[in-house]
């Protein structure tokens, strides 16, 4: 309130003065009493109404009692985005979609619809069957709509486009990841999976269904095709990280394992190295038998009239495949039909030797086969896997160092271990086997068991004596 001084006057129309401390009239320029010089007092600054940046007050209290930390968690969000490694798991899932993205594309166009790549697409557009192909290369099988058993569109050999895509984002990536640390950057670069995973679901979700009218209904696994982008991803992710860490900083330390962890894994890397040697004997006359068979005769072979190039292209993408179910084969497992592509006359004797489940053993063929193809096959088979596992248990237990000879049998022994597990993946991975999950499972758990532990005691030294390194060399 302002308070009266005089008629028509208030407090406001008056001041005083600085020096004398007498009232003076507001508009005087000097004291009236001491003659002092007068300023008047400046008026009251306008105060602005509060703007507010992200919203009302009340507004964010709602948010945050609906959600407690949302705010903050929005903000560390887009902090953590922003950073290299973030950056780095950009780079890498994108470099593997579009790898993917073009081997889908490639595969389309060049695989007609008269070949065992391209018939469960006849009549679909280049556009479907190249993304359809797309998300086929992580390997995730694919079911008809009204049910039925799970099968894959494309050979293993199309699983190494997510994964060498993933590794070679890594390798683009590695200047966002200096100065990390080996096992963070192996972890952002491997984050990467899951933009590869996510993008890859709406893919499939698109194409599932979108079949023409001379293919099937066909709908991916969702289930399956997580897990495989992720692992596939990943692993090549990690993989490619760890290699351009070591390009661009050699001296920077690795990842370090504790010994128990990384004994073990030094000791099944050396039963790895005798599995893919029998791999390789096993794709090679796997690719020749089936090769053969082409040649003499394309309907029998593949239910496919194909030029015997067209086929001969086509069976080197399968031979890993061939490899696979060729070395359960070799292991006795049982094969459910017909593992192996047999002559049209001779297809009926191959049936009548499987048992009343339609199952057969390796030894089925010698009716099928001429006795001077099923020999040489059967005993370079059967060769090939007491060797390499003989050697797989010899590598185990020489790394593990064992100081008695029943704890060098042991090691060996986890060469059937390794084995198993490894061919019970690959099996599930392959294209059309055959063999029998759990007769592969079991047959390479036992013969690898049995022949590594006699590999192990082979490679058993007791303290104080050594393998000469020389021919003429002394034991001491």
């Amino acid at each position: 309130m302002n308070k009266q001084e005089g008629p028509g006057k208030t407090m406001s129309d008056t001041m005083f003065c600085g020096q004398c401390g007498r009232q003076v009239p507001a508009a005087a320029k000097f004291c009236l009493e001491c003659g002092a010089p007068q300023e008047p007092e400046p008026p009251p600054a306008a105060v602005s109404p509060p703007r507010y940046v992200d919203g009302p007050p009340r507004a964010a209290e709602r948010v945050e009692r609906v959600a407690p930390g949302a705010g903050e968690l929005a903000g560390e969000l887009a902090q953590r985005l922003q950073t290299p490694g973030a950056v780095a798991a950009a780079i890498v899932g994108g470099v593997a979609l579009l790898t993917c993205l073009v081997v889908g594309l490639i595969t389309a166009v060049v695989s007609p619809d008269r070949t065992l790549i391209g018939l469960p697409h006849a009549g679909d557009g280049v556009l479907t069957e190249a993304l359809r192909m797309t998300v086929a290369s992580t390997l995730a099988p694919v079911r008809e709509a009204g049910g039925g058993e799970g099968f894959r569109l494309l050979p293993l050999i199309f699983g190494t486009a997510p994964f060498f895509g993933a590794a070679m984002g890594a390798r683009a990536a590695a200047p966002s990841l200096t100065g990390m640390s080996a096992r963070d950057a192996m972890a952002w670069s491997a984050g990467g999976a899951v933009i590869f995973a996510g993008v890859m679901l709406i893919v499939a979700l698109a194409v599932n269904g979108q079949n023409g009218e001379q293919g099937p209904d066909l709908r991916f696994s969702i289930g399956s095709l997580l897990l495989l982008s992720v692992l596939l991803t990943g692993a090549g992710a990690a993989i490619g990280a760890r290699h351009a860490a070591r390009a661009v900083a050699p001296d920077r330390p690795g990842v370090q394992l504790s010994p128990v962890i990384a004994g073990p894994l030094r000791a099944a890397a050396r039963s790895l190295v005798g599995l893919a040697a029998l791999l390789a004997v096993t794709m090679l006359v796997g690719f020749v038998h089936v090769e053969v068979q082409s040649i003499r005769g394309q309907e029998q072979a593949t239910g496919l009239v194909r030029s015997n190039v067209g086929a001969a292209i086509e069976t080197v993408l399968f031979v890993p495949d061939i490899g696979i179910e060729t070395a359960g084969l070799a292991m006795f497992a049982q094969f459910n039909g017909r593992a192996l592509p047999v002559d049209d006359e001779k297809r009926g004797k191959l049936l009548a030797s499987l048992d009343d489940e339609g199952r057969g053993r390796i030894f089925d063929y010698s009716g099928a086969l001429p006795a001077y193809v099923f020999v040489p096959e059967l005993l370079i088979l059967m060769g090939a896997v007491l060797v390499c596992a003989l050697y797989a248990g010899f590598a185990m237990a020489r790394t593990a160092r064992p100081q008695t000879q029943l704890i060098a049998a042991g090691w060996g022994a986890l060469t059937g271990v390794v084995w198993a597990l490894v061919l019970a993946i690959l099996r599930a991975l392959a294209f059309g086997q055959t063999t029998i999950g759990d007769s592969v499972f079991a047959n390479a758990l036992l013969i690898g068991a049995v022949t590594g532990a006699a590999g192990g005691v082979l490679a058993f030294r007791p303290v104080g004596i050594r393998t000469p390194s020389r021919p003429g060399a002394v034991r001491g």
